[in-house]
């Protein structure tokens, strides 16, 4: 996945227009553009033939270390 697809919109956590990573939900004005460390999200997986979680810090997709 790529850095810049780490948006709210597309976060697992997103809910309408609040962010739910932390017990409080939070409200978020621009979620297509509000970039986030913490999220999590959905993308295909080779290994397991089916979606799973992303997690914020998993770079192999990208070849980082």
């Amino acid at each position: 996945m790529n850095r810049s697809e780490m948006i709210c919109r597309t976060c697992i956590k997103f809910d309408g227009a609040q962010c739910r990573l932390f017990p409080q939900p939070l409200l978020i004005a621009g979620p297509d553009v509000h970039w986030c460390a913490k999220g999590q999200w959905q993308r295909w997986s080779d290994r397991y033939n089916e979606m799973e979680p992303y997690y914020w810090g998993e770079w192999e997709s990208e070849g980082r270390p």
